[in-house]
């Protein structure tokens, strides 16, 4: 069911974008994410008592980051506002693999004849998946921003996730990429 959801969502996207005449971009980089965590720990005492305690909370994790938007204008091509799907994926290599999809929702500034400056922001749904017994898989939803340059055809974006499901768990990244 899953795969079945996430087909379709593709497919709606890529058959949205393409009506509208929509750009791409790739990009890749890192950052900061943060994870509900779990630590326990023993302690013995010389009478023979073992006393258990936990501590529970938000861990940072460095990932490395790939991120796939689409821009598509709101209102027509030449439209300075942009609705832009996105797919993040971060994983630090050890534990833990984060799936967002942020809906930003921005607003092209020209800077010059070949730059553009398009701040972004909008709701963020997700999953964490965790290998780590301490570390939980949980699903994430929240808000997300985004800052991005457009230099011709290459991007240099900075992302700030808040996940509110999750004792506001905040996430970052910068990412550098090529637009379609």
């Amino acid at each position: 069911m899953k795969k079945l959801f996430a087909i379709m969502f593709v497919a709606f996207i890529m058959a949205t974008a393409s009506y509208a005449q929509a750009t791409f971009n790739i990009r890749v980089g890192g950052g900061l994410h943060q994870a509900y965590s779990e630590s326990y720990s023993s302690y013995n005492y010389s009478y023979g008592y073992n006393y258990y305690y936990y501590d529970d909370g938000i861990e940072s994790y460095p990932s490395a980051a790939f991120v796939f938007e689409t821009n598509i204008p709101l209102g027509g091509r030449a439209s300075k506002f942009v609705f832009s799907p996105s797919l993040f994926i971060a994983s630090d290599c050890l534990n833990l693999v984060a799936f967002n999809v942020p809906l930003y929702f921005g607003y092209k500034i020209p800077m010059s004849s070949s730059s553009i400056f398009i701040p972004k922001i909008g709701p963020m749904l997700g999953y964490d998946i965790s290998t780590n017994s301490d570390v939980y898989s949980d699903f994430a939803a929240g808000l997300s921003a985004e800052i991005a340059f457009e230099i011709k055809h290459f991007i240099i974006a900075a992302n700030v996730d808040v996940n509110l499901y999750n004792e506001n768990a905040v996430g970052a990244l910068c990412t550098v990429g090529y637009k379609f």
